[in-house]
């Protein structure tokens, strides 16, 4: 720690010296606000933010270590109360009417300002992810304008490791931007740390601070949005402690050769219930509850349901959340101790009826023209646009900070990337953005990796399928992306005889078996199934084809496409233990909480 702020803590700890706790707000609160300012986007707020993490720190002074950095436990604790912030308001707007969004051009604007608008909302995420020694170099550089030497001194290391832990912190930096869909040279990212980083703070914020974490540090009654949202973020913090008291209370009672309570098989953090799950294509709100019931209570090795989702329904105004759906849902499954998988569509391959499926907002220039349309009437996004890419990027997020924590929600899947026609055929519709398979792939990386930071808990799936004649490179390229997230893949529909089918990506399914989680859709219906010699296809056939060819973990059975009493129940409890249910490697060890997010994949510098 740095030898004033240790003296500086100290005195107040001991003391109650409100002039020490006045220059330790004085020191930090442009980086405190800055940093609340960027995740919020809000001045009202951000301030808020800001001073609920001085009070926590008022209430935890005693408590910090001498190693600890108090730049990066402020940076730390303010993301948190963030965090938890932006999961309150998008509660709250999910009970609010929707409301127009109307773009705004800001006019012409600077390289670094464009840049900057890029970047911002992803860098304390992609920060997250670093290294505490690499974070704690950057934050103290370039948030709080250190030089290596005053850095070396308060780390307690010598001025040229110093920095090269900023260099390696940059480039490492750079690296996690990148991967989570943000390309920017090595320069311009130095540029915008040192010019961008930094907010000017409100005339009278430090000393409101000041105020109120004293009276909250000395046990007065604290009014205001601050103390709230600092008695939130405590809540917290406790629960994480708790539940890490647990595991280690578990570990050391087995190290010493205590009977444990539990098993000593290693669980996983991520919910698991691998399996059979109806598909009812009630789409939204839509619930046909009588079947629903009826099904669901017939046949126990149902897990649950997955039913779609439209983006449109999700989003019906841009930044304007209803998940409402998808909560009642979750309310009439959990009645039954049923799960739920939610598959988020954005674009329908159907005949007709797609327009239903992508909100209005995006259908327009600024996002490159929105929507591609084929002749069926079948439509899905400009996903090769950058923006319509960071709408489904928001969207991704408000549901994570919304529903992982929920037990009944047992997974996510993103649909289908195979394109309704070929890059020709799409680039043939007037007012479309010149296809472009790179921004296309890149889409899906940047999705994905949102999904994979807020869906610790949740397994995520991506269907990965393609057209014939396509290129496959880009799309095997996604699936080692996905994998590498620990994300799995899957199909919404598993085809034996399919011409071409095996020449696509069902190759890949051995090679991540027991790496990540795999899925497909039953064909059907199943009366029109046939071998090449005519013979019908059976049940048992497709269930040992998905367990012995696929190594599928979860098998979603299109109610619509079955005999579920005649053909379907009676394979099922023949044949239903077939599937394989051990968790796959890649995400035994997810499922990381806010307090620990950073160490999964931390670079070693």
């Amino acid at each position: 720690m740095d030898i004033r702020d240790q003296v500086l803590l100290q005195q107040f700890a001991k003391d109650g010296s409100e002039d020490a706790f006045r220059e330790i707000v004085d020191r930090y609160t442009g980086m405190v606000y800055s940093a609340a300012y960027r995740s919020l986007g809000d001045y009202h707020r951000a301030q808020d933010a800001a001073q609920a993490a001085f009070i926590i720190l008022a209430r935890k002074a005693g408590k910090l270590g001498k190693d600890t950095i108090l730049a990066s436990w402020l940076w730390r604790t303010v993301s948190l109360v963030c965090r938890n912030m932006k999961r309150d308001e998008a509660r709250r707007k999910r009970r609010e009417a929707a409301a127009v969004s109307t773009d705004i051009g800001a006019g012409p604007v600077s390289e670094l300002a464009a840049a900057w608008a890029f970047v911002e909302p992803h860098l304390d995420t992609a920060m997250a992810g670093l290294s505490a020694k690499s974070r704690d170099a950057l934050i103290g550089h370039f948030f709080m304008g250190k030089s290596s030497g005053q850095i070396a001194v308060e780390q307690g290391i010598k001025e040229n490791t110093a920095a090269m832990r900023v260099n390696y912190g940059v480039k490492k930096l750079r690296e996690r931007l990148a991967a989570m869909g943000v390309k920017v040279s090595g320069g311009l990212l130095l540029a915008l740390l040192g010019a961008k980083t930094a907010e000017a703070v409100p005339v009278g914020l430090a000393e409101a601070i000041h105020g109120a974490a004293l009276g909250a540090a000395a046990g007065s009654a604290v009014s205001g949005a601050g103390a709230l949202i600092a008695e939130k973020a405590l809540k917290a913090m406790l629960w994480a402690k708790i539940k890490l008291a647990t595991v280690l209370a578990v570990t050391a009672a087995v190290a010493v050769g205590v009977a444990a309570p539990i098993a000593l098989k290693p669980k996983p953090a991520k919910k698991w219930h691998p399996g059979y799950y109806i598909t009812f294509w009630d789409s939204g709100r839509a619930r046909d509850t009588k079947t629903w019931l009826r099904v669901l209570k017939a046949e126990p090795l149902l897990q649950g349901v997955r039913k779609r989702y439209p983006w449109r329904l999700l989003e019906p105004a841009k930044g304007v959340y209803d998940l409402t759906a998808i909560e009642d849902d979750l309310r009439f499954l959990a009645a039954l101790d049923k799960r739920l998988v939610v598959q988020l569509q954005d674009k329908w391959f159907g005949e007709g009826g797609g327009e239903g499926y992508i909100p209005d907002y995006i259908q327009g220039p600024a996002y490159g023209g929105g929507v591609y349309r084929n002749a069926r009437g079948a439509v899905h996004p400009v996903r090769w646009n950058a923006a319509v890419a960071e709408r489904l990027v928001m969207l991704s997020r408000a549901l994570g900070e919304r529903f992982d924590a929920e037990p009944h929600l047992e997974a996510v899947i993103v649909p289908q990337t195979c394109l309704l026609a070929s890059p020709g055929g799409i680039d043939g519709q007037e007012g479309i953005e010149r296809f472009d398979m790179q921004g296309y792939i890149g889409s899906y990386k940047r999705q994905l990796a949102a999904l994979a930071d807020v869906f610790p808990h949740t397994v995520v799936i991506l269907h990965l399928n393609y057209l014939r004649g396509e290129d496959p490179r880009p799309y095997e390229e996604l699936a080692r992306y996905a994998a590498g997230l620990g994300v799995g893949i899957g199909d919404p529909n598993m085809g034996l005889y399919e011409e071409g089918v095996q020449d696509r990506a069902y190759h890949l399914y051995p090679k991540l078996a027991g790496q990540v989680p795999l899925a497909m859709g039953m064909p059907g219906p199943l009366d029109e199934l046939r071998h090449p010699d005519g013979s019908k296809v059976t049940v048992r056939q497709l269930l040992c084809f998905a367990r012995n060819e696929l190594h599928l973990n979860y098998l979603f059975i299109q109610y619509r496409h079955t005999d579920f009493d005649s053909e379907l129940r009676p394979a099922l409890r023949q044949y239903g233990h077939v599937l394989e249910r051990r968790v796959p490697a890649r995400i035994r060890k997810g499922g990381v909480g806010i307090e620990d997010r950073g160490a999964r994949g931390e670079d070693s510098g």
